[in-house]
C-alpha cells in the first residue's frame, strides 16, 4: 500500500496551476515524477498530455495540483480540468476530470506522485483542494487501475482529513498474462478453441496468400491509420453504429498526431492482414513497460469471417516472441475477451464530493445511475470544456 512510507507533510508546499503555459513550464520534470510514481503508464506520459492539448479546445480550464518538497522537486500532480454540464436542465454541475480523459482511448488516471513521499504527498493535494472548493462540486476519476500499487486508499484518507466524501465502485478489467513461448500460450485454450484460431489462419495466410505485416517506419503510418480508421467504421456500421473515429474527429487528430511521436519513441505496435495492397484487418496499441495495451482494431466484413481473430492470434505470436509479458485489453471483461483466456483484475471509479455542495445536488449526484449518466455525457464532449 502507499500509506507504508510517508513524507513529513510540513516539509511540502503546493499550488494549483491554471494555466497550459504553467503546465508546459513543469513538463521537463513530468516524466520523471510519472517513472517514480506507481501510476507510471502510457497514458500518463507528458507527450500524451501534449498531444491530447493540442487537439481540444483552446478554452479549457486547467486545475493541475502540483506539490513540492523541500528541495523544490516535484512530489506530485494531480491533473484535471473543469467540464461543466447541465443536468436535468436546470442543476449546474462543475466536474474536475483527468486531463486527457476524452477523444484519446486513454484509460487508468490516477494522482502521480512519488512513492518516496507516501500519503503525506496526498494529503497536500487536498489541502489545496479545500482551500478553493468554491469552483468545484466533485471530482470524478473512472477506470482507474487497482493493481501495483493502488492509490485508493491514500485518496480515501487524504479525502477524509478534508471532510470530503468518496465514493467508489469496482470496475472489472481483463488481461492475458503472456508466457515465454507461443506453444504454451496455444496449450491454455481448449482443443476446439485452438482447432478454430488455427483453421483460420490457414484460410486466412495459407489458403489466400494474406500476409501479417507491422508498421515499422514513418512511410507506413499513413496507410496503416487510414485502414484502421476506415475498416473501424465498415464493422461498427453493421451493428447499425458509427465508429468512434467517425463520430468523434477529435480522437482521429489525437491518433494522426501521437502515432508518429509513439512510432519515435518505440512504443507503437501496430499490426495488420494484407492481401496484396489491401489491408483486411489492423490492430492499434503501443508496448510500454513490456506491457501491450491493445486500443482499437477493425476488420473486412465482407473478407474471410474469422480474419481479426487470425490477426490477433498472430499479434499474440509476434508479442511473445518480443518479450512482452502482458496484453491488456482495457475496457471492461466481455465473453470475447475471456475466450482468449483473459483474466480479471479488480479497478475502480472513484467520485469525490465538495462538502459545500448544495443539498438538492448532493442528493441527486449521491445516487450512482446519476454519476454514471453524467459520466456518459462527458465522455467525448469537447463542447462540455469550460473556462
Amino acid at each position: 500500500m502507499i500509506i507504508a512510507m510517508s513524507t513529513d507533510k510540513l516539509s511540502l508546499t503546493s499550488d494549483i496551476l491554471t494555466s497550459w503555459q504553467e503546465l508546459q513550464d513543469i513538463s521537463g520534470e513530468w516524466n520523471k515524477l510519472l517513472a517514480a510514481s506507481e501510476a507510471d503508464s502510457i497514458f500518463l506520459r507528458w507527450e500524451w498530455m501534449e498531444t491530447w492539448r493540442s487537439v481540444m479546445p483552446a478554452d479549457l480550464a486547467f486545475y493541475c495540483v502540483v506539490v513540492r518538497d523541500d528541495k523544490g522537486e516535484l512530489a506530485a500532480i494531480f491533473p484535471l480540468y473543469f467540464k461543466r454540464y447541465r443536468y436535468l436542465g436546470f442543476i449546474n454541475v462543475r466536474v474536475l476530470c483527468p486531463l486527457a480523459d476524452s477523444n484519446c482511448g486513454s484509460e487508468y488516471p490516477d494522482i502521480i506522485a512519488d512513492k518516496r513521499h507516501g500519503l503525506a504527498a496526498y494529503e497536500k493535494i487536498f489541502e489545496a483542494i479545500s482551500e478553493s472548493k468554491a469552483r468545484w462540486d466533485i471530482i470524478w476519476m473512472p477506470r482507474r487501475a487497482g493493481w501495483h500499487g493502488d492509490s485508493t486508499a491514500a485518496i480515501k484518507e487524504a479525502c477524509r482529513l478534508q471532510a470530503f466524501e468518496t465514493r467508489t465502485q469496482e470496475h472489472i478489467f481483463s488481461y492475458i498474462d503472456l508466457p515465454e513461448d507461443f506453444a504454451s500460450f496455444m496449450k491454455r485454450m481448449s482443443r476446439k478453441r485452438r482447432q478454430h484460431r488455427k483453421s483460420y489462419c490457414k484460410k486466412v495466410f495459407e489458403e489466400d496468400g494474406a500476409e501479417y505485416v507491422t508498421c515499422e517506419r514513418r512511410d507506413d503510418l499513413a496507410p496503416f491509420m487510414n485502414a484502421l480508421f476506415k475498416l473501424h467504421e465498415k464493422r461498427w456500421l453493421t451493428k447499425g453504429h458509427r465508429g468512434c473515429f467517425a463520430k468523434y474527429p477529435t480522437m482521429r487528430d489525437f491518433y494522426r498526431k501521437f502515432l508518429p511521436i509513439a512510432l519515435e519513441k518505440g512504443w507503437l505496435s501496430m499490426s495488420a492482414v494484407k492481401r496484396g495492397d489491401e489491408f483486411k484487418a489492423v490492430q492499434i496499441g503501443y508496448i510500454y513497460n513490456d506491457v501491450y495495451y491493445a486500443l482499437q482494431e477493425g476488420f473486412d466484413t465482407d473478407y474471410i469471417s474469422g480474419v481479426g481473430e487470425a490477426l490477433r492470434l498472430e499479434k499474440i505470436r509476434d508479442l511473445i516472441s518480443g518479450g512482452v509479458t502482458a496484453y491488456d485489453f482495457l475496457g471492461e471483461q466481455t465473453q470475447h475477451k475471456h475466450s482468449w483466456m483473459a483474466k480479471q483484475r479488480k479497478g475502480n471509479d472513484i467520485v469525490i464530493y465538495n462538502r459545500t455542495l448544495p443539498r438538492i445536488k448532493a442528493y441527486i449526484l449521491g445516487n450512482w445511475h446519476a454519476i454514471r449518466y453524467l459520466a456518459r455525457k462527458l465522455k467525448n464532449n469537447d463542447s462540455l470544456c469550460c473556462q
